[in-house]
């Protein structure tokens, strides 16, 4: 893992605490994270850390795109490793459900927990991303 990627994970962790400092922190690596030459998976969880400082920044409309550009390169990319979608449905779930789009949310949410069971098996149910996604149902 590069500093790069450390920084933004780290700017992730911090907007997931609610410290301000995380967006300066994304942006201070956003233009060296995306020359770097790295693979579609890696860059699906690279979105999915950008994609949770904006959203909980305020700047929806770019981390729902990434959100969705995420799933669906990891779909595509490695549809038999369900594990690494399942906290990017439920950071849009977040999303959406904040932005007042409900309906949206749950539906996201019910996929998300759709790709949590195959991904945990007999251990789906105590995974602490199924007990959040299950409070948009």
């Amino acid at each position: 893992m590069s500093r790069d990627e450390i920084e933004l994970e780290l700017a992730a962790d911090e907007a997931l605490a609610g410290r301000p400092q995380a967006l300066s922190r994304l942006r201070n690596v956003t233009g060296r994270l995306q020359s770097a030459a790295s693979s579609p998976l890696e860059r699906t969880r690279l979105e999915m850390l950008a994609g949770i400082v904006e959203a909980r920044s305020g700047l929806s409309d770019t981390a729902e795109g990434r959100f969705r550009w995420a799933l669906a390169t990891s779909e595509k990319e490695a549809p038999r490793q369900p594990a690494g979608r399942v906290e990017i449905y439920l950071r849009l779930a977040e999303l959406l459900a904040s932005a007042g789009r409900q309906q949206e949310a749950a539906g996201v949410a019910r996929q998300g927990l759709r790709t949590a069971e195959a991904a945990y098996g007999a251990f789906y149910k105590a995974h602490p991303f199924v007990s959040e996604l299950r409070t948009f149902e």
